[in-house]
């Protein structure tokens, strides 16, 4: 499994951000040119860019013709889980949130989660999370105030229940009430899946969702000379 991480602060100048569009998939670039603000723009062209990168490590592209690299096609499961077509062992997801964006890519199947850490919203919790996982959280609120501490371990659940849901390919379809992630493992009718959460410089939190066990570490790319 590995891990990616990019600050998408880096793509500044418009004419940079350009050139490197000849790496995103066709597809991706005419998303991102329907995109109104800048910032859509490069989060987005961001997590393109990771993919590919991702991609050509282990012997893919998204493109034709690249020398000693397999052309491969993206296409969507019943919920919109994109995957690749006609490639056993590979298996990807992204995520994009304010300066950051993330990618993972692992043997089976996998989500990932990257969110900025804002101030918890416990009515939100009582609503969409466990009721154990809903007074975890007030527990914390009790002993230690509102604050860092709450927010962070909000921030941290919502992006663990955010890779379940992708790892397993049903999105929102997955009402979040129907499983807990307070533990580092989560069993149910979609099988064994393990968590493991990071929180980033500048107050992100990252989490990733896996089958079998998580042996990495987010590694920081720096999108201008990823490739």
């Amino acid at each position: 499994m590995e891990i990616y991480i990019a600050n998408t602060r880096t793509l500044t100048d418009e004419q940079v951000i350009s050139e490197k569009y000849r790496l995103l998939s066709r597809e991706r670039s005419m998303q991102i040119q329907k995109l109104q603000k800048s910032e859509d723009r490069k989060r987005s062209a961001g997590a393109g860019l990771l993919l590919e990168y991702g991609l050509r490590r282990r012997g893919y592209t998204l493109h034709e013709n690249v020398p000693d690299k397999r052309t491969v096609h993206i296409e969507k499961g019943s919920y919109g889980k994109p995957y690749l077509a006609d490639v056993q062992g590979v298996y990807f997801n992204l995520s994009h949130s304010g300066d950051y964006v993330a990618a993972v890519f692992a043997l089976q199947e996998a989500g990932i989660d990257v969110e900025r850490i804002r101030t918890a919203r416990l009515p939100v919790a009582r609503r969409f999370f466990t009721k154990e996982e809903y007074e975890c959280l007030d527990a914390i609120r009790l002993e230690y105030g509102e604050g860092d501490r709450l927010d962070a371990a909000f921030a941290g659940l919502w992006t663990r229940k955010e890779s379940y849901i992708k790892a397993v390919g049903e999105g929102m379809h997955l009402p979040l009430t129907d499983f807990c992630a307070l533990s580092d493992e989560v069993t149910s009718e979609h099988g064994t899946y393990r968590f493991q959460t990071w929180v980033l410089a500048e107050e992100y939190a990252l989490s990733v969702c896996a089958k079998g066990s998580i042996q990495a570490e987010p590694v920081y790319v720096d999108l201008m000379k990823m490739i």
